[in-house]
């Protein structure tokens, strides 16, 4: 690996990203399928009622409302790939604590 610092980093956004949509997304559902209020506003359409097309539609708060959980989650991961490069830097490169050093 070339460079295993800006790795640290990309896995961190990546899992975070993905962990952030995921949360979204059940945020969501829940709120949605359970009725219990998640703290997200977004209305949907009633049964059978045709969707307003536009901006201001459910399937575009949602996708905005999930972007912004993946942005989150991304940047909180990228925060932790870089707290953890920056805690091996003052290991003096080593990623792993000395031996006997947990016992």
């Amino acid at each position: 690996m070339t460079a295993p610092g800006k790795a640290k980093v990309v896995r961190g956004l990546l899992i975070g990203g993905a962990l952030g949509g995921a949360f979204g997304a059940l945020n969501l559902t829940v709120g949605d399928v359970a009725g219990i209020d998640t703290g997200v506003s977004i209305e949907k359409p009633a049964p059978g009622e045709p969707e307003e097309p536009g901006a201001d539609n459910w399937h575009a708060q949602a996708a905005r409302y999930t972007g912004w959980c993946v942005f989150g989650g991304g940047l909180i991961g990228a925060l932790s790939g870089g707290a953890a490069l920056f805690r091996d830097k003052l290991r003096g490169g080593a990623d792993r604590p000395p031996p006997g050093y947990d016992e």
